[in-house]
């Protein structure tokens, strides 16, 4: 799979030399790309599926001979230490079939709100550059300043790392030094639960519109 190359504004996750341009050609001049899902594999050889496409060639399914495959597979955001209905209560990502209808429902009118509230104050994303739109199929994460459960009125639990920015190194001490102080009773400044649902829903709104 080839890098989109668009402008830094439109970076939503870590950068990399793989952002650049030229990465692939400065490494390898013999790699070849090939941006299509997988249809099956064979012992000796991996066929690609046929993808809509105004080029002939990717009309039909591809099959390249192969000697090795390493699979990138990823992770997954959903938590196997909690039963389903005490991730969602703790804002954890749950599938979308599994999540309380009442709730879900209170949750995307304040998100419908926010998203207003994000594109008054950003109107250039209101039309992204074009990128390939994943149905989603989890409820996403909804924590407060993207650590903090709202429904702990213990203030006894954070979750770090739950974020993706283009700095990863300088979000991950700064979310170390608050989580501490804040498990320690030093912020003073807590909102409501209310007001943290709200801010929770503009930063959901964002990272969609990201």
């Amino acid at each position: 799979m080839g890098p989109d190359v668009i402008r830094i504004f439109w970076q939503n996750d870590s950068s990399g030399v793989c952002n650049h341009p030229d990465f692939l050609t400065t490494i390898a001049k013999n790699v070849h790309i090939h941006r299509r899902n997988i249809s099956h594999l064979s012992e000796h050889s991996i066929t690609l599926e046929a993808c809509t496409s105004n080029l002939p060639e990717k009309s039909k399914p591809l099959t390249l001979p192969v000697d090795a495959l390493v699979y990138c597979t990823g992770w997954s955001a959903r938590s196997n230490i909690f039963p389903t209905h005490k991730a969602y209560d703790l804002g954890l990502p749950v599938p979308l079939r599994d999540a309380d209808p009442q709730r879900q429902a209170h949750w995307e009118d304040l998100e419908k709100a926010a998203d207003a509230v994000v594109l008054s104050q950003f109107p250039t994303l209101e039309n992204p550059p074009a990128y390939r739109k994943i149905q989603p199929v989890d409820t996403p994460f909804r924590l407060y300043k993207a650590m903090v459960p709202p429904s702990d009125p213990t203030h006894s639990i954070v979750f770090l790392g739950k974020m993706v920015v283009g700095n990863n190194f300088r979000v991950a001490e700064a979310q170390a030094i608050w989580s501490v102080a804040y498990l320690n009773g030093k912020i003073s400044n807590i909102p409501s639960r209310s007001q943290m649902a709200r801010e929770i829903a503009e930063t959901v709104a964002w990272d969609r519109r990201r």
